[in-house]
Formats: C-alpha cells, sequence, structure tokens
C-alpha cells in the first residue's frame, strides 16, 4: 500500500516555511541586531503565522482548526508577552501537537480512526496505487484485521503526538532558550518523519495480509 502523498515538493515547501525561516530569522535578529529573544521569537513565529493566514484567505474558507489555530497563536503571544517569558511562544506548537495527537486518539473510540480517513482520502485521489474510495470502503466493511490495523495505526500517530509535545515542553523549560528554537522543531520533524516513512510500510504490510486471507 505505497501512499504518493502530496509531493516531495510540497512537503519542502511546508519545511521550509514552518521550521528553516522562523530559525534563520531568529538567528538573524538575535545575532546580528541583539533582538531579545522574546521579540525574535515573536517575529520568528510570525512567518508560519503568516502562511497560514495567506492559505486561509487563498481558499476563503475558515473552519474549525483554522480557528483553533488563530486563538492558540494569540494566546501564545498573549500569555508571552504578559509573562515576559519567550518559552510561552515554543510550548504553544507543543500545545497543538498534542491536541492533535489526542484527537487521533480520540477518533478511535467513536470509530471513525483518522488514519482510515486520510487513507480513504488518499485512495480517492489515486494516491494509492490499485485502490480507490469504494475498495477502501469495502476494506474497512468487511476486514476486521484492515480495521484494526486503521486502529493501530491511529493509535500510534496520536500516541507519538502526544508524547511528542510532552517531551518539546519539557526540553523547552529545561535548556537555554536559543537552543529551544533549534531542539524544539527538531523533535517535532525527527517524530513526523519517522511516522511518514512507517506508515505506509505497515499499511502495505497489512494489504499484503488482508488480501491473502
Amino acid at each position: 500500500m505505497a501512499f504518493k502523498g502530496p509531493g516531495l515538493r510540497t512537503l519542502l515547501l511546508r519545511l521550509l516555511v514552518d521550521v528553516v525561516a522562523p530559525i534563520v530569522l531568529f538567528i538573524l535578529l538575535h545575532r546580528a541586531f541583539d533582538v531579545r529573544d522574546l521579540y525574535a521569537l515573536l517575529a520568528a513565529s510570525a512567518v508560519p503565522a503568516l502562511a497560514f493566514t495567506v492559505e486561509l484567505l487563498a481558499h476563503r474558507r475558515i473552519d474549525g482548526l483554522a480557528v483553533f489555530m488563530v486563538c492558540l497563536f494569540g494566546v501564545g503571544i498573549g500569555m508571552a508577552l504578559i509573562s515576559g517569558d519567550p518559552r510561552f511562544v515554543l510550548a504553544r506548537e507543543s500545545a497543538f501537537t498534542g491536541f492533535v495527537g489526542l484527537t487521533f486518539i480520540g477518533s478511535i473510540f467513536v470509530r471513525k480512526p483518522l488514519i482510515h480517513l486520510f487513507g480513504r482520502k488518499f485512495a480517492e485521489g489515486g494516491g494509492i496505487p490499485g485502490m480507490d474510495a469504494a475498495t477502501w470502503d469495502r476494506y474497512f466493511a468487511k476486514s476486521p484485521r484492515f480495521r484494526r490495523a486503521m486502529n493501530f495505526m491511529t493509535m500510534v500517530w496520536g500516541f507519538a503526538l502526544v508524547v511528542e509535545s510532552v517531551v518539546r515542553v519539557v526540553v523547552i523549560y529545561l535548556i537555554p532558550v536559543t537552543a529551544s528554537v533549534f531542539v524544539s522543531p527538531a523533535l517535532y520533524v525527527l517524530t513526523f518523519g519517522l511516522l511518514v516513512l512507517w506508515t505506509p510500510r505497515y499499511a502495505g504490510r497489512v494489504r499484503e495480509r488482508v488480501n491473502s486471507a
């Protein structure tokens, strides 16, 4: 079950906007212009926030996730400014990751595991060779092994994201802010990267077992 995915170019663009650009801007402001950690971090975090806003305006659609992201960004900035602690800016990102992880786990208990929904979307768009949405639905309806696999993968994603968010907050408050700027996104990229590499491989083995049953 090989996923074609959104394309390497799209993933690299997201990595550039959400990770690389904020780090570069922070380094530039902090070292070249001697800007305080707090204000340098606020400016750096504005890069992905601005990109997110542009994307919303381009699609002309505001959903619950978009509202949550905007509120989270505002709360993080507000708490950072009130407390004067730049770590709130970094911890804000961990709060979102933890929320997403809990959403993954919660989706299992309402019998709509998110990995199943995402996989069906890929199949519907031709992202999984040899499988369309109807075939995907048939697998999910008739194969208990397939359903267990969807639940297991969803649980792995949820657990990994929740653990990553907790570890990242602990690390943020244990090491200097200047180091956290590098370590925090590195933990996220490592976790997400491992999940992306593992998911299609495990899904491929599940499909082989379902077909051979």
